[in-house]
C-alpha cells in the first residue's frame, strides 16, 4: 500500500503541474497498472493524472491566480509610516485623488479618439457611396464599394487582435469583472492590449457590424486606470516622490484604480456616472468600501462631462465649454419632448406583453448565442479559420444592409441630431437629387 502511494506521490511531482487540469475518473496505477484501494488518493491525483479535452470550456487552468488584496499591520509598516511623517501620509491621499482624476481624464480622451476616427471614417464611407451614384449611378459598382469598405476594416481589426494581442478579443467586461474579483488576469493592463483594443473597436464601428463601442469602453476604462497609475510610479519611482507614490502600487490600489476606470468608461458610453458607479459596485467590486464609492462616483462624474464637452468642441466647433456640457447630446438615447410622453392605463397590458416577449425572445438568443458559442470554441481554433470567419460575417452584413436599403425603400428625413456613423437600413444614403436605386 505504501509502494502505491509512493508510486503515486513520484507521479505527481514529475507531471507538469502548470498545465490545464480537468476532472475524471481515473486513478492512480500503482506498478504492476493496478488501480490503488485508495479512493481518496485516486480522486485527488485524478485531475493531474488525466488529460484534458481539446477546445473544451469547463477547465482549470493555473494561468491564473489571485490577487493579493490583504492589508498588511506589522511593526514593519507601523515603523515606516512613523518614519515617513504625518506629511507624506497627507500626500498620498492628494496623489491618489490626483490619480482618480487622471484617470478620468484619459479615459474621456480615449472616448473622444475613438469617436473622432469612427465619425471620420464613416463619413469618408458614405460620401465615397454618394459619389459613385451621381457619377456611375450603378448599384453593382455601389454594392462593391459598400463590400470594401466592410471587409477592411474588419481585417484589420481582426488582423491586430490575432496576431498583435489576442487577449483584446470581445468586449472584455468578463476580464474587468474577474479582475476586480481578486483573479489576476494576464496582460490586464498592458499598453499593446489597450491600443488593439482602441484599433480593433475603430474598426468594427467604422465596418458596420453588429457591435458597439459602449461595452470595450468599460475594458477600455480599466486598462486605462491600470496603465495611468503604472505611468504615475514610473515618474516618481526615481525621485524623493517614491515614498509618496510608493504606498500606492499594491493589487489593492490598483483594483480601486481599475474599478473607477471601468466605471468612468460606462459613464462616458452611456453618459451615466451614477449608472458606472452602480455597474461596479454590483457587477465588478467585490471588496467594496464607502471612500471607494466617492472615488469612483469622482472618476466617473470627471469622465463624463469631459467626454461630452469634447466631442461638441470638436463635431459641433462650439468653443463654449458651459454649452457643451449642456448640450443635447448628452442624453444618451436623445431627449425626447416632454408634449409626447404620455401614456393611459388601458396601455399597460402591452407593456406586459412587450415584456413577455422581451423576455421569451432573450432567453432564445442568450441560448443560441451559449450553442453558437461552443460550436465556435470547438472548430474555428486556428487564426486562418478565425480570420475567414470575419470575413465571410463582414461580406454577409454588407450585403444585406445594402440589399435592405434597396429593397426596404422608406426615405425619412434625417433628424438634426441623429448619428452619422450608425447603421440606418433605409435609403438615405443612396438617395441624391430625388435619384433612388432600384
Amino acid at each position: 500500500m505504501n509502494n502505491a502511494i509512493n508510486k503515486c506521490t513520484t507521479h505527481v511531482l514529475n507531471y507538469h503541474w502548470y498545465k490545464p487540469k480537468f476532472i475524471s475518473g481515473v486513478g492512480c496505477m500503482n506498478h504492476n497498472h493496478e488501480r490503488s484501494s485508495l479512493s481518496t488518493t485516486s480522486n485527488a491525483l485524478a485531475a493531474v493524472n488525466s488529460k484534458p479535452r481539446s477546445h473544451s470550456i469547463n477547465y482549470v487552468s493555473s494561468d491564473y491566480e489571485s490577487l493579493d488584496y490583504d492589508h498588511y499591520e506589522s511593526e514593519l509598516t507601523v515603523r515606516e509610516e512613523k518614519l515617513n511623517g504625518y506629511k507624506t501620509v497627507v500626500a498620498t491621499n492628494v496623489i491618489r485623488w490626483l490619480i482618480y482624476f487622471s484617470i478620468a481624464i484619459c479615459t474621456a480622451v480615449v472616448g473622444i479618439f475613438i469617436d473622432t476616427v469612427i465619425e471620420y471614417l464613416c463619413n469618408w464611407k458614405f460620401q465615397s457611396i454618394q459619389n459613385c451614384i451621381d457619377v456611375k449611378h450603378s448599384t453593382v459598382e455601389c454594392l462593391i464599394i459598400w463590400i470594401l469598405f466592410t471587409v477592411i476594416p474588419t481585417i484589420i481589426g481582426c488582423c491586430v487582435v490575432l496576431f498583435m494581442e489576442p487577449s483584446a478579443a470581445g468586449s472584455g467586461i468578463p476580464f474587468v469583472i474577474s479582475y476586480l474579483n481578486g483573479v489576476r488576469i494576464p496582460r490586464m493592463t498592458a499598453v499593446r492590449c489597450l491600443l488593439v483594443k482602441v484599433i480593433s473597436v475603430v474598426c468594427v464601428c467604422a465596418a458596420g457590424l453588429g457591435g458597439g463601442k459602449e461595452g470595450p469602453l468599460i475594458h477600455i476604462g480599466a486598462m486605462v486606470g491600470g496603465s495611468v497609475v503604472e505611468a504615475w510610479w514610473k515618474s516618481f519611482r526615481n525621485g524623493p516622490g517614491r515614498k509618496i507614490i510608493g504606498p500606492l502600487q499594491n493589487d489593492q490600489e490598483r483594483r480601486d484604480m481599475m474599478a473607477a476606470g471601468a466605471a468612468a468608461g460606462l459613464s462616458a458610453a452611456f453618459g451615466s456616472p451614477v449608472g458606472g458607479t452602480l455597474m461596479s459596485l454590483e457587477e465588478g467590486t467585490s471588496f467594496w468600501s464607502s471612500s471607494l464609492m466617492w472615488k469612483v462616483f469622482f472618476c466617473a462624474a470627471i469622465a463624463f462631462p469631459t467626454y461630452n464637452a469634447g466631442k461638441n468642441v470638436l463635431f459641433t466647433n462650439n468653443s463654449n465649454p458651459s454649452e457643451s456640457v449642456h448640450s443635447k447630446s448628452i442624453y444618451f438615447f436623445g431627449k425626447f419632448n416632454e408634449n409626447t410622453i404620455y401614456f393611459s392605463y388601458s396601455e399597460f397590458p402591452i407593456f406586459v406583453i412587450f415584456g413577455i416577449f422581451g423576455g421569451v425572445f432573450g432567453a432564445l438568443f442568450v441560448n443560441i448565442n451559449y450553442r453558437l458559442s461552443i460550436f465556435r470554441m470547438k472548430h474555428i481554433t486556428s487564426n486562418r479559420k478565425k480570420l475567414l470567419e470575419s470575413v465571410f460575417v463582414a461580406v454577409f452584413v454588407a450585403i444585406i444592409n445594402l440589399t435592405s436599403i434597396i429593397l426596404l425603400n422608406n426615405c425619412q428625413t434625417k433628424l438634426e441630431m441623429s448619428s452619422f456613423n450608425a447603421v440606418h437600413v433605409c435609403c438615405r444614403c443612396i438617395v441624391q437629387q430625388g435619384v433612388i436605386m432600384k
